[in-house]
């Protein structure tokens, strides 16, 4: 039960600093002079790049592990 208050204090916290860092964000644009729309189409692309490099890492990973143990390799030496 304390697990949980901690855990959900945790994401109460987190929420608030994000809101106070989007808060800041949009101050920034709008001090500079750009709109809102422009803070998300950054955002937006900053999310497919952290997703393609997600992507990237896993495929590069999944290249090292080996793809098949040598049990599974002599029974299909044993069908052919």
């Amino acid at each position: 039960m304390l697990a949980q208050y901690y855990l959900f204090h945790a994401l109460d916290i987190a929420r608030e600093r994000r809101a106070e860092a989007d808060r800041h964000r949009l101050a920034v644009l709008a001090a500079t002079g750009r709109t809102a729309q422009h803070g998300l189409r950054h955002r937006a692309a900053a999310a497919v790049a952290r997703a393609l490099q997600s992507v990237a890492g896993a495929r590069s990973s999944a290249d090292e592990t080996p793809r098949g143990t040598p049990a599974l390799s002599e029974r299909g030496a044993a069908r052919q």
